[in-house]
């Protein structure tokens, strides 16, 4: 009996909260939009240029950035399947040895990820610092 009115005391509060937050929600976001249309009334007369226009060297970072994320999730994934691989190998050499093949590519593959997004992080600010290339 006590497992029974603990479940339903507990299910209620999880509901009564959840419930709460979508209300809180839709009233911070109505607040949000009053203040972006506010935003986006007075921009013209600032002088400034609108916040969405993308230059060059934006659109390549976030291209660079975006391929290296996927590159690098894949190699993630490429070690959690070799961990998985030794685990479920049950003593069997053959499937540890490829296991532990798997898991030295994927190092070496996060490894030389990292690299090329450090590197590329350096040539990019180091273009932009010497005034070759305006963000």
């Amino acid at each position: 009996m006590k497992k029974i009115l603990f479940s339903i005391i507990t299910t209620s509060f999880i509901i009564g909260l959840f419930g709460f937050s979508i209300v809180l929600a839709k009233e911070v976001k109505l607040a949000q939009m009053d203040a972006l249309n506010l935003l986006t009334n007075t921009q013209p007369y600032t002088g400034y240029a609108a916040a969405n226009e993308q230059t060059l060297t934006i659109l390549i970072g976030r291209i660079i950035n975006i391929f290296l994320g996927l590159v690098g999730t894949l190699f993630l994934v490429f070690t959690v399947y070799a961990g998985y691989l030794w685990l479920t190998a049950g003593g069997d050499t053959k499937k540890i040895d490829t296991s532990k093949a798997y898991l030295k590519n994927g190092i070496i593959g996060i490894i030389i990820t990292l690299s090329a997004f450090g590197i590329s992080t350096f040539i990019i600010n180091a273009l932009i610092s010497s005034g070759v290339i305006n963000p």
